[in-house]
């Protein structure tokens, strides 16, 4: 088992020195190991599917805090960070997967600040 680009084609290059990356034997080798791991530890895959999830999902939480000021427009980051973040969710765990979600998290931030502030305002207000 190998994790990320450069493990995996060493990986590879121990076990099928014939395959050169990124040829149909090379994937073929490198995706029949990936379902025998799966099938032998489900639970570990699970685990690891879980822990991606909350860890590249988990700002889309963020819409508990916008919830109330702008309700439908607040999906819309997050159904975006979700479109570019789902596919991968079973694939790998490398960061260069999720990085496209970025600036749907960053617009998500932004609106939960914006939230925060008016609210701390709104409490210091002298009320008359």
């Amino acid at each position: 088992q190998a994790s990320g680009d450069e493990g995996s084609r060493r990986y590879v290059k121990r076990h099928r020195k014939n395959a050169e990356y990124g040829s149909p034997t090379y994937d073929d080798f490198l995706f029949s190991g990936a379902v025998r791991a799966i099938a032998d530890h489900p639970g570990f895959y699970l685990r690891l599917v879980v822990h991606r999830v909350i860890r590249f999902l988990l700002p889309c939480l963020l819409i508990v805090f916008v919830w109330r000021r702008w309700r439908s427009a607040a999906l819309i980051p997050v159904a975006a960070a979700a479109a570019v973040v789902l596919p991968y969710m079973l694939i790998g765990d490398d960061t260069r997967f999720y990085l496209p979600a970025a600036f749907a998290y960053i617009i998500l931030v932004a609106m939960a600040t914006e939230v925060a502030v008016a609210t701390v305002l709104r409490r210091k207000a002298p009320t008359g």
